[in-house]
């Protein structure tokens, strides 16, 4: 069965899509920016800005000015690991995904999934995954690639260029062949068909259209590789200081129902890496807008930019993982007595001024994850702050007089983070231990916590999953994967409960095993529990408008403030 989404991509319809959650965020090991050579020219773009408009209606030209925390990590390469803001906030809208994650009205930060560069996706038979892009999808007209349409063939060498960069791992070792059945298909046979693959599979972000010429000798991807099928083409990159794009006037989706897209003729981006410049720029009229609002950094932009679009969306959360190999973090008494402990509420209260994010599931921010009120009495108690508990729970594990608690903790995320980490320690002293931070910079961290290397307990920066199965399949010890799975959970039942979920393509029994292996995990397996994230806010200038004014990100959600996004937006009065 196919899914269809040339309705939505062109009029960004989305009551009949599946909801899905964003990811981003991450932690993983990156390499060192690489220079950047001169810029190719690019097609010149001109608009005609002196026709009459109509309020409330697209309106064209104008530069928008947007900002990024550094330079993007790890130079240009699109194809790598982890969330990497500053990497999506340069690549998308020049190289565009498989699938859009745009935004929803009633929640601007929370993604559905719809087509892009794909028009269709679905089973054929039992164990080939069928997909089919766009018709008329042209690369940037800059050398050597010339503006020659993407066919089947880029997009097959783009997926065995992500396998080939050890990407997807989970999904790779279930892939027997990549064929191209014509100039638009591309059949993915699998030697057994994986339920939701494509909620696993093609909303990761780097899997993007790539220009095999464009690569170097050695297949990387450099300065000159910059070359995609979005809607706007990088034409300046200085290093220390930030890139321009201009609109690409060959988009394929340039004219669709009347509308020439993009509206704004170009993006100015910046580094700016300390806050209160973002925020003083910001009320200066100097950005167009403004990400990740804290819910202090927003209680004041309020008083002083009353006039601006505020957006709310949950941050990411802190995932407490706990050490599952060793003593005395292997007995599951100590690991509940360790969720116990933690008073989420108070944390929200005190830290977040009560703009939290809820962390009453197995996987928050996680569609169709179990809500709190659903699972099991257990599971719930689990969740549940009770000192009293957690402390019976220690003595019943042989520590009455407690042990000395190793906190290992990221010192990479700043604040609120860090007020977070030094909030569990007297929580954790409160029930007997002698709990002590450990903080390690971001170097150690990835060559420890990251592979799940710690004596105690590690705090880690990150979100749920794209859907329940997701986040569940993260533990699943066949998956291999140490960034994932932390704890170093290796539980025979859970791997049982999630080889069921993912070997049938029965709905009923599917959502049955995630729901059994959700419930097992609180209660058996535990090796990490939530804490909750603050609620951050996206800001936009008045003079930044779309389609219906909600700002719902019609194209792509406010996470990571993506291009695409921009491509939707159009200046009215500035």
């Amino acid at each position: 069965m196919f899914l269809s989404g040339k309705m939505f991509l062109i009029s960004g319809a989305v009551a009949a899509l599946l909801v899905l959650a964003a990811a981003c965020g991450g932690t993983d090991t990156v390499p060192t920016p690489a220079a950047a050579p001169a810029a190719p020219a690019a097609k010149p773009v001109e608009t005609d800005t002196t026709a009459a408009s109509t309020e409330g209606q697209p309106q064209y030209g104008g530069t928008y000015q947007t900002h990024a925390r550094g330079e993007p990590r790890g130079g240009f390469e699109p194809q790598m690991p982890g969330g990497l803001r500053e990497k999506r906030m340069l690549v998308n809208g020049v190289m565009e995904n498989f699938v859009a994650q745009p935004g929803l009205p009633e929640a601007p930060c929370q993604n559905i999934m719809a087509p892009w560069l794909l028009k269709e996706w679905g089973y054929t038979d039992d164990t080939t995954f069928q997909l089919k892009i766009h018709e008329g999808i042209k690369f940037h007209d800059l050398p050597p690639v010339n503006g020659r349409e993407f066919t089947a063939d880029d997009l097959a060498f783009s997926i065995e260029r992500a396998f080939s960069r050890g990407l997807d791992p989970g999904v790779k070792e279930y892939v027997k062949e990549i064929k191209v059945a014509d100039k638009y298909t591309v059949n993915v046979i699998m030697t057994q068909a994986i339920p939701a693959l494509e909620i696993k599979w093609l909303t990761k972000s780097w899997l993007v259209g790539v220009a095999k010429e464009s690569l170097d000798a050695e297949g990387e991807f450099g300065r000159d590789s910059m070359i995609g099928t979005g809607p706007y083409i990088m034409t300046d990159y200085d290093v220390g200081t930030g890139a321009k794009f201009v609109k690409n006037p060959d988009w394929y989706l340039a004219n669709v129902n009347g509308k020439d897209k993009p509206y704004i003729d170009a993006i100015q981006m910046r580094w700016i890496a300390a806050k209160p410049t973002r925020l003083a720029a910001f009320e200066a009229g100097k950005l167009d807008s403004l990400d990740e609002i804290s819910p202090s950094e927003h209680l004041r932009v309020v008083k002083t930019h009353p006039e601006g679009i505020y957006v709310p969306c949950p941050s990411s959360l802190f995932r407490v993982w706990m050490q599952t190999s060793a003593p005395p973090m292997d007995d599951l008494r100590v690991r509940r007595a360790i969720s116990m402990a933690i008073d989420r509420d108070n944390i929200i209260k005190s830290i977040y001024r009560g703009r939290g994010g809820v962390a009453g599931f197995a996987f928050p921010d996680t569609p169709g994850a179990t809500p709190y009120n659903e699972l099991s009495a257990e599971a719930k108690a689990n969740l549940t702050y009770n000192p009293q508990k957690a402390r019976e729970l220690l003595a019943e594990a042989g520590f009455a007089d407690g042990f000395k608690l190793q906190v290992t903790t990221p010192t990479q995320f700043g604040s609120p983070w860090n007020e977070v980490a030094e909030a569990l320690i007297p929580m954790f002293k409160d029930i007997g231990l002698d709990a002590f931070m450990d903080p390690i910079g971001k170097g150690e961290y990835n060559e420890t916590v990251q592979i799940g290397v710690y004596p105690h307990i590690a705090l880690a920066k990150s979100t749920g999953g794209w859907d329940r199965l997701d986040g569940s399949l993260s533990l699943h010890v066949s998956d291999n994967n140490p960034a994932s799975n932390r704890g170093n959970l290796n539980d025979a039942k859970f791997d049982a409960l999630m080889d069921t979920a993912m070997t049938t393509l029965d709905e009923a029994t599917m959502w049955k095993a995630a729901y059994e292996a959700e419930n097992y995990f609180l209660t058996e397996a535990l090796s990490f529990v939530w804490v909750p994230g603050p609620l951050y806010h996206w800001a936009y200038q008045p003079w930044v408008k779309d389609a219906d004014g909600s700002m719902d990100g019609s194209s792509q959600s406010h996470r990571g403030g993506h291009m695409l996004m921009v491509s939707e937006l159009w200046f009215e009065g500035k």
